[in-house]
């Protein structure tokens, strides 16, 4: 199986422990372990897919869980090509040996190279020759087999316990070899014989060193310096229930919203949590991407990666300032952020809440200025279509006049009797005829086919009231299509 961190590990099983067939289980693809909440789901993909899974035959590393499944299977292939009868004389040849791995590959191969006189055979056939295969297949074989019985340390070769068990060889270095191990040349940089020091590692004494995290308290102490609604409070209580497993980010963040049900965080709340647990001394990470609180007992916290020595770049830069470099100036930590040798204080925390107060109020009340001039443009709509079903009603009652009515209308006078009508002739005869109902409103006032006035022209609002602006367009839009329809 992969390991995780040069450690051995096992998934879990794929029903949890104590689960009931109707309880809700959730399943990792990768190992097929089965967990009971979303949080550990999330929390254990996020695991399987950080790249610090080795290959447990090998040692590589830097591979997901399902890579590192993958390349051990690559790797028992080719071991099982292997064969083992001639594993010990292999063994015995790699213990101790200081060649490079190129020339121990090669002198491995060569060892075990057929003769030219015993490696040809006559084909019964047409008497063609055929060549014997290698015994150990290729030097790509040995290789996977290296990797898996021996270690170089240094610049020596050491083949490891279980197969040093198993054909008895010395496990310990002669004294003509201990001065290749790693830890022998550390002693001799370090004794004052052979310790030689250039321009370079003497600007590395100079470097400014991280500054040393306070003292770790007790969960007591540190809740009682816990402000009550903060999110470092939120994020303290959610971690402690969490145990010293810790959680993901993504998983710590979405707890510490359903606990704060009813509060109001920021936009940037992601960004918040991030930086709170990452720089703040209360909490510390178990693993890539999961932290924990540092003062539970059985946290291990995650070692940071050492510091390159000297050179240039950034680092040079930092290094050369060291000397000058007065107290209660920043830091450049491995991230690239800055971070003060002082931590904050809660003088500190109140000033940026009380800020993040003023803007979240600023923020509240050009809201409730967007809403009432969008409530008003709401009202001065509902007026207007009242305006135009009143006036479309009273047209309706109307209806259309009488032809007398008509007639008076044009002339002035109605026809008293037909002898009237005959002393005026043609023009009292043309009179008399009833005329078309088409024609008898001529005179009449027509009704205006016009929007109401507070909808005419362009929206009069505040220039920035997006929400007023779009409900005038809509309000102004319903009102001309009704009126085109009243048509």
């Amino acid at each position: 199986m992969p390991r995780l961190n040069g450690e051995e590990y096992v998934p879990g099983p794929a029903v949890p422990e104590g689960s009931k067939p109707a309880d809700e289980v959730f399943v990792v693809r990768a190992s097929g372990e089965g967990v009971k909440s979303y949080e550990e789901f999330l929390a254990k993909t996020h695991l399987y897919r950080c790249r610090d899974w080795q290959n447990a035959v090998t040692g590589k590393g830097s591979f997901t869980y399902e890579e590192a499944l993958r390349d051990e299977e690559k790797t028992l292939a080719q071991l099982a090509k292997f064969p083992r009868a001639t594993e010990e004389t292999v063994v015995r040849m790699v213990h101790h040996s200081t060649a490079k791995l190129e020339d121990l590959l090669s002198s491995i191969y060569d060892a075990f190279k057929p003769t030219p006189g015993s490696s040809d055979k006559e084909n019964d056939g047409g008497g063609e020759q055929k060549r014997e295969q290698h015994p150990l297949g290729s030097k790509r074989v040995i290789r996977t087999f290296l990797a898996e019985v021996a270690d170089k340390q240094g610049g020596l070769w050491l083949v490891r316990p279980k197969y040093c068990d198993k054909w008895k060889l010395p496990t310990e270095v002669p004294e003509e070899l201990r001065t290749l191990l790693p830890s022998a040349k550390k002693k001799a940089a370090r004794s004052p014989a052979g310790k030689k020091e250039s321009a370079g590692e003497q600007a590395d004494d100079l470097r400014p060193t991280r500054p040393p995290l306070p003292p770790t308290r007790s969960l007591e102490e540190e809740e009682a310096r816990l402000k009550a609604g903060s999110l470092k409070a939120f994020a303290f209580a959610v971690l402690k229930d969490a145990g010293k497993e810790g959680l993901a980010t993504a998983a710590a963040l979405e707890r510490v919203r359903e606990r704060s049900e009813g509060k109001e965080w920021p936009k940037s709340l992601p960004n918040m949590m991030t930086a709170l647990l990452s720089s703040d001394p209360a909490f510390c990470r178990v693993a890539r991407g999961v932290y924990s609180l540092r003062a539970l007992p059985g946290v291990v916290p995650m070692p940071e990666p050492a510091k390159a020595a000297g050179g240039g770049g950034e680092g040079g830069a930092k290094a050369e300032a060291g000397p000058k470099a007065e107290a209660g100036d920043a830091v450049v930590s491995r991230a690239g952020s800055v971070a003060a040798e002082q931590p904050p204080t809660d003088a500190d925390g109140l000033a940026a809440a009380e800020a993040n107060a003023k803007r979240a109020k600023a923020a509240l009340e050009a809201r409730k200025r967007e809403m009432d001039a969008a409530d008003a443009a709401l009202e001065a709509a509902k007026k207007a279509l009242a305006d135009a079903k009143a006036a479309q009603q009273a047209a309706a009652k109307a209806g259309p006049a009488s032809p007398q009515a008509a007639g008076a209308g044009r002339g002035g006078k109605a026809p008293a009797s037909p002898a009237g009508g005959a002393k005026g002739g043609k023009g009292a005869a043309a009179a008399a005829p009833a005329t078309p109902p088409a024609s008898q409103g001529d005179d009449e006032e027509e009704p205006k086919w016009e929007l109401p006035e507070e909808l005419r022209g362009e929206f009069k609002g505040a220039p920035d009231d997006r929400k007023g602006l779009l409900a005038f367009r809509k309000t102004k839009a319903d009102a001309d299509k009704k009126l085109q329809q009243q048509k």
